[in-house]
């Protein structure tokens, strides 16, 4: 077995000093068919350094545990970046793990699944300001059009958790779209700390769904990702892009290219166009009318009629609709 580095270049798993740091969830409790198994997290994990290098990475730390939000320190590989306005921003490690009051943790003797979505947000200059870390982006009391992690929790679904990266002013991603395998090692690790401490006997799931999602700028990380997994690609279930086509013809080959070789993955897309806000139509009607589309991919007319209102206003449905069961159907 081999695992890579950020350039292509395999190296023996087993012998490498940066081994697995969970093990031994094998078919003990028989595995139900096309039920995701959760991979093996690299317990040290190398990312992409400020030199374009591969570096060990830092055990994630956390920061804060708020509003029933796990905010925990993992780096992008920057702490910078530039702006719209073309002023460099400082860019604040944090990523936020929102559990919903019903989350009780995940036993891999019970063979809990773990679902989760993955959130990349837009360009902050207009809001919620740049500089502003996914603390201060998702706090519905400034930016009531960014209440996802309200949505999810009136959603009711179970064991289903909200993961959100700061990403730079213009969501630069860093590290992330090279390394998005290790990124959500952190994140697991994070919560396998956290979740053993406050549920006894809590380690990590055995079996995992992850949806990426995407608003605006978020859109190109969020490509780059769904391409990009390597130990999580069976894991994918679906992407959302609200409002987050803005790459032209290269982006629509890319995401018809992924969607043939994923038939039983979905991509969805809802773009706006009302009065001022078709910054992102033109790019979803070529994707929509592509001959080369597979019925994997769905893009839609948002009836929001604001750009930063699109994700929410689709929030419910997409969580709602996608498949995200809360058990594998032959759990004992």
């Amino acid at each position: 077995m081999y695992i890579r580095d950020h350039l292509g270049h395999p190296f023996p798993h087993r012998q490498h000093p940066f081994s697995p740091a969970f093990e031994g969830f094998g078919g003990a409790f028989g595995d139900p068919p096309g039920e995701p198994l959760a991979p093996p997290i690299i317990s040290k994990p190398r990312f992409l350094g400020k030199d374009g290098r591969c570096i060990e990475m830092p055990p994630a730390r956390t920061i804060s545990l708020k509003d029933d939000t796990l905010y925990t320190e993992i780096p992008l590989g920057f702490d910078e970046a530039q702006a719209r306005s073309g002023k460099m921003i400082k860019v604040q490690p944090m990523t936020g793990i929102f559990m919903p009051p019903g989350f009780k943790g995940f036993d891999g003797a019970r063979g809990l699944v773990l679902n989760l979505i993955l959130y990349l947000h837009g360009f902050t200059d207009t809001h919620p300001g740049d500089g502003v870390a996914i603390d201060g982006y998702w706090d519905a009391t400034k930016n009531p059009y960014f209440a996802l992690r309200e949505g999810l929790r009136d959603n009711g679904r179970k064991n289903t958790i909200l993961v959100a990266p700061t990403l730079g002013p213009k969501s630069q991603a860093g590290g992330l779209v090279f390394w998005p395998d290790h990124y959500l090692d952190q994140v697991l690790l994070a919560l396998v700390a956290h979740s053993s401490s406050k549920y006894p006997g809590g380690t990590r799931p055995r079996y995992l769904n992850l949806v990426l999602a995407s608003h605006s700028g978020g859109g190109f990380p969020m490509r780059k990702m769904a391409l990009g997994l390597k130990r999580y690609a069976s894991n994918l279930q679906e992407c959302w892009g609200f409002d987050a086509l803005n790459e032209g013809a290269a982006e629509t080959t890319e995401w018809i290219t992924w969607a043939k070789a994923n038939p039983t993955k979905k991509l969805y897309i809802h773009y706006c166009d009302a009065p001022g806000c078709r910054s992102t139509k033109d790019n979803s009607l070529r994707l929509q009318g592509s001959r080369d589309k597979p019925s994997n991919i769905k893009v839609e007319k948002s009836t929001a009629t604001d750009h930063f209102w699109v994700p929410l206003k689709h929030w419910n449905d997409r969580i709602q609709q996608a498949q995200l069961p809360d058990h594998p159907l032959s759990a004992p």
